[in-house]
């Protein structure tokens, strides 16, 4: 004998305790206890409100350290990479202040992250006090403003142009295209020659020796003229070419000359442009530049016999 059992649909009148059963579940589980704190109680519920307003915490200090930076663009005049190093300045600690914010709101013990403390603690000591050093440096450059991006520095043994300024580093690329990470800290501790802080015009000067016997004046003439022909030569400040001194070997001239320095820009090719100029010049003029010559006395009688 085969029963057929029929499932009865549910009545209106069942409907609300279907609800409210599901509703007393989800609450149920909301208000669920997972890991006691002394006296607070840290829920389910409590950890996705926490979550969710970490994500918004986050959003807020985002959007307001780019209207910062859009404000040091507008009133301040900053670069692309001082506007970055400032977005990430107001950013970090803005998202820490309004993550302790919404913990606090939501009575969520900071006693939850113990665990951490121990290992947070030993960074802290051993590790973060460089990573604080250089966070402070920029700060400190961002708002001394005394090295930009596109400055030619020279920080030890490293010359080049800043590339990118960090809250924690900034990038210098030499001439010979390395890149070299700097942390902000050495620009503070070290010595360090901006070319173009103020000024982007720069003496550059070399020496040059001709015959003795040869005219100074008119090596002079042949001099001055062949530094004023390269384009790259500045007309203000003019260039200088001086008799320096009587040399062992040759007479002595020394050659001053302005340039423009910035860019990928490199004075040597000025200058190598000048001495081929001078050396084409002075072969024209008949005005040799000489070898190093040493004269030599034996005292005594001495013989001497060339021999094939």
């Amino acid at each position: 004998m085969l029963r057929l059992l029929v499932a009865a649909e549910p009545t209106p009148a069942d409907t609300p305790d279907v609800l409210d059963h599901a509703g007393t579940l989800v609450q149920s589980i909301w208000t669920m206890e997972l890991y006691p704190f002394g006296g607070a109680h840290l829920t389910l519920g409590k950890i996705v409100l926490a979550l969710g307003g970490l994500v918004l915490a986050i959003m807020v200090a985002l959007i307001f350290a780019r209207w910062v930076s859009g404000v040091a663009k507008r009133r301040l005049s900053y670069d692309v990479g001082q506007r970055v190093m400032l977005e990430r300045i107001v950013f970090f600690p803005l998202a820490a202040l309004l993550v302790f914010t919404v913990l606090n709101w939501l009575a969520i013990p900071l006693t939850a992250f113990a665990f951490l403390g121990g290992a947070l603690a030993i960074g802290v000591g051993f590790g973060a006090q460089t990573l604080i050093n250089n966070f402070i440096s920029g700060l400190i450059l961002l708002t001394e403003r005394q090295i930009r991006i596109g400055d030619i520095i020279e920080v030890g043994a490293s010359t080049g142009i800043i590339t990118h300024l960090g809250s924690r580093y900034s990038r210098l690329r030499k001439f010979d295209g390395v890149e070299v990470l700097i942390p902000n800290s050495l620009f503070l501790e070290k010595e360090v020659a901006n070319w173009t802080l103020n000024d982007r015009q720069h003496r550059f000067d070399f020496t040059i020796g001709v015959d003795y016997g040869s005219d100074a004046k008119r090596v002079l003439e042949i001099l001055e003229v062949c530094t004023r022909e390269e384009p790259g030569v500045l007309a203000d400040p003019a260039p200088a070419v001086f008799f320096e001194s009587f040399g062992d070997s040759a007479l002595v001239f020394r050659i001053y000359f302005w340039v423009e320095v910035g860019g990928a820009f490199d004075a040597r090719a000025v200058g190598s442009n000048i001495r081929c100029r001078m050396d084409q010049r002075l072969r024209e003029a008949g005005i040799s530049i000489p070898f190093p010559q040493r004269d030599i006395n034996l005292p005594g009688t001495v013989s001497v016999r060339l021999e094939k």
